[in-house]
């Protein structure tokens, strides 16, 4: 455990499998909201079934939502069990308020030392 630092994004960031894996990796999904169905991003749907899905939706429109502060916070509890630090990626602040959401669980957070980036 000597020196581990845990790595926190999004499923924005559409990393490929293969590197999530081997660098243990924990994505948040973004929450996709069509109609009155809501679907987690990369676990609910993936992205290829989403653009699979997108010309069948007839201007349906596709909004999403960030993720909370308390996912955040739980995946930052999670990751401590195994690191020392944890490093959070989030998609820029001016595009999204999970940057915010992120630097609050950060704020409440008491375990191991937290850095958020944008």
């Amino acid at each position: 455990m000597a020196g581990k630092v845990a790595l926190i994004t999004e499923s924005q960031t559409c990393i490929p499998q293969d590197l999530i894996d081997r660098f243990g990796i924990r994505i948040l999904p973004f929450t996709l909201m069509m109609d009155d169905v809501e679907l987690r991003d990369g676990v609910d749907i993936s992205p290829a079934e989403f653009y699979r899905l997108l010309p069948s939706m007839n201007g349906t429109a596709v909004r999403t939502a960030s993720i909370s502060p308390g996912a955040y916070l739980a995946a930052f509890r999670e990751a401590a069990r195994d690191a020392e630090s944890i490093l959070t990626i989030t998609i820029s602040n001016k595009m999204s308020v999970s940057y915010q959401s992120a630097v609050l669980a950060a704020r409440e957070f008491d375990g191991a030392p937290v850095k958020v980036l944008d």
